[in-house]
C-alpha cells in the first residue's frame, strides 16, 4: 500500500489492516467498525459453480456500494 501510494503521488489516505478469517468477514467488521461508504475490491474472476469469489460474497451480503475491477495476474 505504501509503495503503491508513492508511486501514484497519493499521499492523503488511510491504511488499515484487518485481521479476521476471511475477506468477506473482514470488510463486514471494519464495516461495523467505522461505517465505510463504498468498498473497492480486486478480483482475478476464478469464482466457478462450487466456488464462490469475496467479491461476490460481498456484493450479496454487504449492502453498500462496491466496485470490483479485474486484477491482471
Amino acid at each position: 500500500m505504501f509503495h503503491f501510494a508513492e508511486l501514484n503521488g497519493i499521499s492523503n489516505y488511510q491504511y488499515h489492516l484487518i485481521n479476521d478469517k476471511d475477506v468477506e468477514k473482514g470488510v463486514v467488521h471494519f464495516n461495523q467498525m467505522i461505517n465505510i461508504d463504498n468498498v473497492c475490491i480486486g478480483t482475478r474472476g476464478k469464482a466457478g459453480p462450487f466456488h464462490q469469489s469475496a467479491t461476490e460474497k460481498l456484493i450479496k451480503d454487504l449492502f453498500k456500494p462496491i466496485i470490483s475491477f479485474h486484477l491482471n495476474n
